[in-house]
């Protein structure tokens, strides 16, 4: 027997950053299934002008993105106070403590790795 889908209660605003097309595509696809609205970029210089723009709360960021890695979009988002209070949620496959503490240091909200289970993103985004 198959889970119903779930809808979230608080449809947020929610920017998905992930350099593989491919995946970036079914997460957003994902998301907007549980209700949020979505954009997605798949590199971290288009990710300021998108976020301006689109004001998202919740910024789910892979960490190896080519040229601007994970860190600097995520330092540079908190940065900016139009974007201080959102909330940034690393997606990697970096499972090292290090990768952790440098992500933490530049400003992520919550370490989650991949794959993740889309239970626990629709948590994950439900908590916040």
């Amino acid at each position: 027997m198959r889970d119903q889908p779930r809808v979230t209660s608080r449809p947020r605003r929610v920017l998905a950053i992930e350099d593989d097309l491919d995946s970036v595509r079914s997460l957003a696809y994902l998301l907007r299934s549980f209700g949020h609205q979505v954009e997605y970029a798949i590199n971290g210089y288009v990710v300021l002008d998108i976020a301006a723009r689109f004001r998202p709360e919740v910024v789910l960021l892979d960490l190896g993105l080519p040229g601007m890695d994970g860190y600097e979009v995520c330092r540079r988002l908190k940065s900016h106070p139009q974007h201080r209070a959102t909330r940034v949620i690393v997606i990697t496959a970096y499972a090292q403590e290090q990768h952790r503490a440098r992500a933490s240091a530049a400003g992520c909200d919550l370490y989650l790795l991949k794959p993740v289970a889309p239970q626990t993103l629709f948590d994950a985004l439900e908590s916040g």
